[in-house]
């Protein structure tokens, strides 16, 4: 569940979805799911978005992991049908918890980098290409945080450039 504002424009959105996650492969996962978007003030916005992607992890020296996730969606936006595929780099740093804190043990913080290259079906070129750096902060067990910074270049949008500020709570069940 989501909800997005645009600072410039009236436009402001939310969106709830469901993803099954397949984690029994060596070096990553794959992920099918669902998203439905929508606008919460009038109807000038619908979408339904059929997800799937595949995500390869693997070490490097020095604590870093490399990520790479290539993501197909499949898209009815008020009622048109297009696709877009969106790759996903990413190098992670994995800091463990520092034992001699016993309030701060329970923590570890996963500082990253990522660059998004996103192809649109519509326009059939790349269209926008995003970057963020931020970290990943496991509270519990079961939750945890992502805090970030985000730039997006976009070729074929009126917004030509966003810059945000992120915080995504993340619950695994």
């Amino acid at each position: 569940l989501s909800m997005s504002t645009d600072r410039e424009s009236d436009s402001r959105e939310a969106s709830i979805g469901l993803y099954q996650d397949h984690l029994g492969l060596p070096l990553g996962y794959v992920r099918a799911g669902y998203r439905y978007t929508f606008s919460v003030v009038d109807d000038s916005y619908r979408e339904s978005r059929g997800v799937g992607e595949f995500v390869v992890a693997t070490g490097l020296p020095l604590a870093l992991r490399f990520v790479n996730r290539v993501r197909t969606e499949l898209r009815w936006i008020i009622g048109d049908y297009s696709w877009r595929l969106r790759e996903r780099i990413q190098v992670q740093y994995h800091l463990e918890p520092h034992l001699g804190h016993t309030r701060l043990a329970r923590f570890a913080l996963a500082p990253y980098g990522t660059m998004e290259v996103y192809y649109y079906s519509t326009y059939r070129s790349t269209a926008r290409i995003g970057g963020r750096v931020g970290s990943e902060m496991r509270l519990t067990p079961r939750w945890s945080t992502d805090v970030f910074i985000a730039r997006q270049n976009n070729s074929r949008f009126t917004t030509r450039y966003v810059n945000a500020l992120g915080l995504v709570a993340k619950l695994t069940m």
